[in-house]
């Protein structure tokens, strides 16, 4: 399908050609009144005549525009595309400043998510406490995605770094992102024994589930990247591993979009946790620069609602994806043939003439 919105011409000077639909139009006007005037007979019935005039208006209209040879964006399904849910699920996402609270409107709003996903997209999950763990590789099917979410357990710390380069590291497991050593590094520690440039944790494969469709291996590859996103859903309150903020580059760096929701209100709220009580709020600057840096979009919400309508937003942005510039002359051609032909049809079947 084409992006209406990019359409451009090839002849812009045939634009002229518009010129003529509402002399054609007065033309018909002037006749019909004339006709109406002097029939004795049988006339159509002014709803299906006025439906007539509106199908041959149309016709032209758009054989008209066909004459510059209008080009657009042509959309198409996506194909191999893969989002990761990177959901905090750190002791600050118990604050209650979003009902019933953060964590639990999160989880809600992603069981939502996924029940609503396009049919083609693969969706994987990440949960981020004081290490990141990957609780589900993308799959199609939404039972283990439902399954996952329902898993999800309180953890001390947010390591939401991790979080990002272990969502990085799934989905483009031939970009060479070694994130252990990146890991390491962040936390000054020594390298873990082993072969050199052997995986410590190997990321598992994209496809999991039998039933999930295989891929083509004739398929022309895309750019790295490509067809990928991070959702990151957390209070902003990072503190261990690697920074969020690096984490962002290397996403950036990959052509992976991170688009951040953050949950919660600047106000915060009073978390109450093994006789400690900490104040939590919601700590945006930071979201938005890591939402910026990738190109991708930062929202707050506050409530279960204002989840819903960023996922269904996010979800049509992830179900088309550009293929560059097409001619659509055909189209419009054809779409003009065949509103003329129903006119005519139309017309023949109510009066037994095209006038």
């Amino acid at each position: 399908m084409p992006d209406l919105g990019s359409i451009e011409f090839k002849w812009p000077f045939m634009l002229w050609a518009l010129g003529v639909w509402p002399l054609w139009m007065g033309w018909r006007w002037w006749r019909h009144r004339g006709s109406s005037v002097l029939a004795q007979g049988w006339r159509p019935a002014a709803g299906h005549s006025l439906t007539r005039r509106v199908l041959e208006a149309a016709s032209l209209g758009l054989l008209l525009l066909a004459l510059a040879r209008p080009q657009a964006v042509v959309l198409q399904p996506m194909r191999d595309a893969a989002v990761m849910l990177v959901m905090d699920v750190s002791v600050s996402m118990k604050a209650d400043d979003v009902k019933p609270n953060r964590l639990d409107a999160a989880r809600d709003a992603a069981r939502y998510f996924i029940h609503t996903k396009p049919g083609l997209l693969q969706v994987g999950i990440v949960a981020v406490g004081g290490t990141a763990t990957l609780a589900q590789v993308p799959t199609l099917q939404r039972e283990d995605l439902l399954l996952a979410i329902d898993d999800l357990s309180w953890q001390n710390g947010s390591a939401l770094g991790t979080g990002v380069l272990i969502a990085l590291d799934t989905l483009l497991p031939k970009a060479g992102i070694d994130a252990q050593k990146i890991i390491d590094d962040a936390n000054d520690a020594k390298p873990r024994p082993g072969p050199p440039g052997a995986a410590v944790n190997p990321t598992p494969p994209v496809a999991k589930n039998p039933s999930d469709p295989p891929r083509d291996p004739q398929q022309q590859p895309t750019p790295e990247g490509a067809n990928k996103a991070i959702i990151l859903i957390t209070d902003g309150e990072g503190n261990m591993g690697p920074t969020l903020s690096a984490m962002a580059d290397l996403a950036a760096k990959h052509q992976v979009r991170v688009h951040v929701i953050g949950v919660g209100t600047p106000q915060g709220a009073i978390v109450r946790d093994k006789g400690v009580s900490t104040r939590t709020q919601l700590e945006e600057e930071g979201l938005r620069k890591v939402a910026l840096n990738t190109r991708g979009e930062y929202r707050r919400a506050e409530d279960v609602t204002q989840f819903k309508r960023l996922y269904d937003d996010l979800g049509r942005r992830m179900k088309f994806e550009k293929r560059g510039v097409s001619e659509i002359t055909h189209l419009l051609g054809c779409m003009g043939m065949a509103l003329g032909l129903l006119a005519a049809a139309l017309g023949l079947s109510r009066a037994g003439h095209l006038a």
